[in-house]
């Protein structure tokens, strides 16, 4: 029996990422996480086993994560029943946001220029930089296979704007997602 896989188009293949269950700091009021180690709350525990569930008949072949709490346990949710390779990578951790973690949730803090290296956070070109690189390497390793990404709103945002271009406004929170929701990118 042959295994499903994502239909070429060229030199494209299709990657489900799903943005981790909601924590103790994105709700009811929102704060900057970055790379703070949070772990799910009971909702976000919730949330993970209802992508879970969406996800059921998706035969996926791996799953890769981001390694902070957050994400790795909405990803060890998602594959208790199909018992996959579970892959943890730093590349998509979270932006650091320095100083701001921890700190109320601005608009004016999703506009990829805002200088977060200046707080002790991450610089636009490294987060860039390392999120192409995660994408260039799972194209050349698992091309052939189906992908589950289990990572966070900044990556899957800023990944947005680069593989479907940025907003006019520069503000690329309108590319985010909700929290356990799924989003499917051609790269």
């Amino acid at each position: 029996m042959m295994k499903k896989v994502y239909k070429k188009k060229g030199t494209k293949m299709r990657v489900k990422f799903v943005r981790h269950g909601q924590t103790d700091l994105n709700s009811p009021i929102r704060k900057m996480q970055g790379i703070s180690d949070y772990d799910l709350n009971k909702n976000g525990i919730k949330q993970a086993e209802e992508t879970r569930e969406e996800l059921i008949n998706e035969d996926f072949d791996i799953i890769i994560s981001s390694p902070l709490k957050r994400a790795k346990h909405t990803a060890e949710i998602i594959n208790e029943k199909k018992k996959l390779p579970l892959i943890l990578d730093d590349r998509i951790k979270e932006r650091n946001y320095g100083k701001l973690e921890g700190q109320l949730f601005k608009k004016e803090y999703c506009n990829l220029n805002y200088d977060f290296e200046s707080i002790d956070g991450e610089s636009l070109v490294n987060y860039e930089n390392r999120l192409k690189d995660f994408i260039q390497d799972i194209k050349g390793k698992y091309f052939d296979k189906k992908v589950l990404v289990v990572a966070h709103n900044g990556v899957i945002s800023v990944l947005s704007c680069i593989l479907e271009g940025m907003p006019k406004d520069g503000n690329f929170e309108s590319k985010g997602i909700k929290n356990g929701e799924v989003k499917e990118f051609e790269i």
